[in-house]
């Protein structure tokens, strides 16, 4: 069973799929919520855009930096799937 994660001010509710922050819901595409969620496990650290790729589209090593360059980038914009 998935716990709920706070960093902060930022609370992920996994059973859910849901963030807050100061204890207001984050409107996020459901792929920004796991960019997220990724990121927020790894709190502190760099985590590499392989890593990303692999971590949230299961890519295998040759496009997981493409696939997560691709998907952090879509996150900025805020024009995530």
């Amino acid at each position: 069973m998935a716990h709920d994660l706070t960093l902060g001010n930022l609370t992920l509710r996994p059973l859910v799929a849901r963030a807050e922050l100061d204890g207001v819901p984050l409107d996020l595409t459901h792929d920004e919520y796991r960019l997220l969620a990724a990121l927020a496990r790894f709190a502190g650290e760099v985590v590499p855009y392989e890593a990303i790729g692999r971590m949230l589209w299961s890519e295998t090593r040759g496009g997981a930096r493409r696939t997560g360059r691709a998907g952090v980038r879509r996150a900025r914009r805020g024009d995530g799937s």
